[in-house]
């Protein structure tokens, strides 16, 4: 290579290209790719918070659309100060995600590359290991999940690594200032809980390097020290538009508090589908998945080769210096990965701070790849025909074994894993859902003898390909490794094609139906009770402007969800609204949407019936409105405004029992409120004249004008939050809590300008701080380099 430069230009467009190649038909036509998670509502609420950028020339910090409101930024609301933001500003959000993806596969492919070449891996071996790495199932996988953040945690994880060693060997500031703002941006974009575990490792190979590289280190160790922590400062300056917010908002959410050790084990690896590198059909894909988990949407397979070198690199390569520690870091993690399943895991729990507070503990499987990535590149840098065929001819023959082996024993393994899954999802599970894991297990069966078998036949093809083709000195570097991509290919691409499916366009899957149409016919300000309308989780509401006592959020504030019944959970559960209708009337719910109820019953089975009975009972105090094919959309008559004044009031300082009384009968949100502390004024019993007009009604920024002839307490029906602040006639006032879960402010007799105003310095510094953490950064890029490469 007489141009390195040249070489790894081409070689990370090439990449590109493939990488914008494979989702092609979603970046070139108007047709979106199926991503679950992003369409629980996330593209209706990032077009939200760009259009609020554009509109206010400022973040939205509070989302009123859903859950009543809670923090957008304090509760991790996705890619805020990052590259993708200021992307979306200039082309449609949608369009930006697309792209995102093939932007991130192509830093996993170049940033394992640019590792592999720093450890002295040859250019056509980097190539064929870069390539697993970037185009490996669990990355892929998350597309179909729509975890851009997952993966470019996975993918940015080889170019992090990759700049600390930089940074180590060359002892330049430059490579430090180049790691600390590449860690700041991939905790922007990536997700939280894997760039922690992304931490520890980094710890510990600094450990493992300072120890193996003393003699060369002690005489820079202060210079080295500095410059790692300013590498740390600068990942967190960048980082910090989300530390503090999310930290001030950590006792609000629902997601903040500890929830033991199951919560914590949840969505572990089962040990057995471990297999699955070997097979990607093993445990089924997607909708044929009978593993232990309640369902699974992504895979580990990343190709037969990958293991065939990893395991030739445990037998063969273990003795080199930073296979060791790779061998220790892939033990460590795939424990860690198998959570629950094992006993390991409670070491990690209580000795680890911060895993109480996550779950998934099989997130961590990136790290058990790339360490398989890096073992079986040193394997096949150092590969031999002659040494090693043996090897292979065992490896090969095994997977034919393995595939007569299920086929011959076909019914035996059948009821094996029937017993298997029976007897440890009995107690959690529903029969009916064991039931469907088992039927999954039989009609899945067939796909797991081919998934042998076709490991078996591209094992042998690798086999000729190893032992023709490596070693020979006249083959130039592209005869080595097209043959291996080629095929990787073949291997790879009906795996992860199973996990892009596309779909219609934004404009058709967001087209409004018959209920948003009616309901958008309503200006008032007024929420909906989207009891079982199977659209209020997808965003449709809100991005119609219509707002939602549910919806589908990463934190909830814990108050409001237990005043809807949720307990600890983060998803929308309103058990205490139907059992205490008035709850309901003060989250200003004006309409409620529910299936077509059946006008005769009489065929029902009677335990169908009681339901029916209970729904009936239900919305008898409701009002029909309107009908579609569908859905009965109900009117509640009883439903407070969004703004409302009171003078009564009754002081009760246990927050449980004020939630009992306003869910009492005869308490009348009209006529009385409940406080926490009483207020300046007399007490007496008065309903007040009062008029309210409506100035300015935005997330950031409430302002009206009232005029009332008593003293008494302005309600907002909005959840409070203490970074909500209030001024009254320019003076900043204090924000109350009231009625539980709503916020309100004391007022005069008289006509008065109240404001209710976001306002949490939390979120300013951390904007100011990540701005020039952003700077420093850089500013990284035009240090000259010491060295010539």
């Amino acid at each position: 290579m007489k141009n390195k430069r040249y070489t790894d230009f081409i070689v990370f467009l090439s990449f590109f290209i493939f990488s914008i190649l494979y989702l092609s038909r979603f970046i070139f036509t108007k047709r979106m790719f199926y991503a679950s998670d992003w369409l629980l509502g996330a593209l209706p609420s990032h077009e939200w918070m760009i259009n609020h950028l554009k509109t206010f020339k400022t973040f939205a910090y509070w989302d009123p659309f859903i859950f009543c409101g809670y923090p957008t930024i304090g509760s991790f609301f996705a890619f805020v100060m990052s590259p993708i933001t200021l992307l979306d500003l200039l082309f449609p959000v949608q369009k930006v995600f697309t792209i995102s993806f093939s932007f991130v596969m192509t830093i996993g492919f170049f940033g394992m590359y640019l590792f592999l070449k720093e450890m002295n891996i040859r250019f056509p071996y980097r190539i064929i290991i870069s390539f697993i790495y970037g185009y490996s199932g669990f990355p892929l996988s998350t597309i179909h999940s729509g975890h851009l953040s997952r993966m470019m945690s996975y993918e940015a994880f080889p170019l992090i690594f990759y700049l600390l060693i930089r940074s180590l060997r060359t002892k330049d500031l430059k490579y430090f200032i180049l790691t600390g703002g590449t860690a700041g941006i991939s905790l922007l974009v990536g997700h939280f809980q894997m760039i922690y575990y992304m931490f520890w490792t980094f710890l510990g190979f600094l450990f493992y390097y300072f120890i193996l590289r003393w003699k060369e280190l002690k005489k820079d160790l202060p210079k080295i020290l500095s410059y790692l922590v300013l590498t740390i400062i600068i990942a967190l300056l960048i980082y910090s538009v989300y530390i503090f917010p999310v930290y001030k908002n950590l006792p609000f959410g629902a997601r903040g508090e500890t929830k033991g050790y199951e919560f914590s084990t949840s969505w572990s690896m089962p040990p057995e589908e471990i297999l699955t590198l070997i097979n990607p059909y093993f445990s089924g894909i997607l909708e044929n998945y009978w593993g232990r988990n309640y369902f699974k949407l992504h895979t580990e397979f990343s190709s037969i080769l990958l293991i065939l070198l990893f395991i030739g690199g445990l037998v063969y390569m273990r003795r080199e210096e930073f296979v060791k520690f790779f061998i220790y870091l892939f033990i460590i993690t795939i424990i860690f990965a198998f959570g629950g399943h094992t006993i390991f895991f409670y070491i990690f729990y209580h000795l680890l701070p911060g895993i109480k507070k996550f779950r998934a503990p099989n997130l961590i499987f990136y790290q058990v790849i790339f360490s398989m990535c890096y073992i079986g590149a040193v394997f096949l840098e150092k590969f031999n025909p002659k040494r090693h065929k043996n090897y292979l001819i065992i490896f090969t023959s095994s997977l034919l074994f393995l595939t007569f082996l299920f086929l011959i024993l076909r019914n035996v393994f059948i009821n094996i894993f029937s017993d298997f899954i029976s007897s440890k999802l009995r107690y959690t599970y529903q029969s009916e859902i064991v039931m469907g894991k088992i039927r999954n297990i039989e009609s899945n069966y067939n796909h797991l003898i081919l998934g042998f078998f076709i490991s078996f036949i591209i094992s042998a093809l690798y086999f000729l390909i190893m032992n023709f083709l490596i070693g020979r000195k006249k083959l130039k570097d592209y005869q080595v490794f097209v043959p291996f991509l080629l095929l990787l290919m073949v291997e790879l691409l009906p795996i992860n094609i199973r996990f892009l499916k596309g779909m219609e366009t934004e404009e058709e899957y967001y087209k409004p139906d018959d209920v948003v149409r009616f309901l958008s016919n309503d200006k008032t300000l007024f929420r909906v009770f989207p009891l079982r309308y199977e659209r209020s989780n997808d965003g449709i509401l809100q991005k119609y402007g219509i707002y939602n006592i549910g919806g589908y959020g990463p934190n909830p504030l814990r108050l409001y969800q237990n005043y809807i019944g949720a307990g600890k959970s983060v998803m929308f559960q309103p058990s205490r609204l139907i059992k205490n209708q008035r709850l309901i009337d003060l989250l200003n719910v004006k309409y409620i949407i529910d299936y077509n109820l059946p006008d005769d019953i009489s065929h029902y089975p009677d335990e169908i019936k009681q339901q029916f009975f209970v729904l009936y009972q239900f919305f008898s105090r409701y009002e029909i409105v309107y009908k579609t094919k569908k859905y009965t959309i109900y009117n509640n008559p009883f439903a407070c405004e969004r703004v409302y004044f009171v003078h009564h009031y009754v002081v009760e300082k246990d927050e449980e029992k004020m939630l009992e009384k306003i869910s009492d009968i005869e308490f009348s949100y009209e006529d009385s409120v409940f406080l926490f502390e009483k207020p300046s004024y007399e007490n007496y019993i008065k309903k007040p004249n009062y008029k309210i007009d409506i100035i300015t009604f935005n997330p950031n920024i409430i302002e009206l004008k009232i005029n009332t002839d008593s003293p008494g307490i302005l309600i907002f029906s909005e959840n409070w939050h203490p970074a909500w602040n209030v001024s009254v006639d320019d003076k900043k006032e204090r924000l109350l809590r009231v009625n539980y879960l709503f916020r309100g402010v004391e007022l005069k007799e008289g006509e008065h300008i109240v404001k209710m105003y976001y306002d949490s310095k939390e979120e300013r510094i951390g904007i100011i701080l990540s701005f020039i953490g952003y700077v420093i950064f850089i500013s990284g890029f035009f240090i000259r380099k010491k060295d010539k490469d």
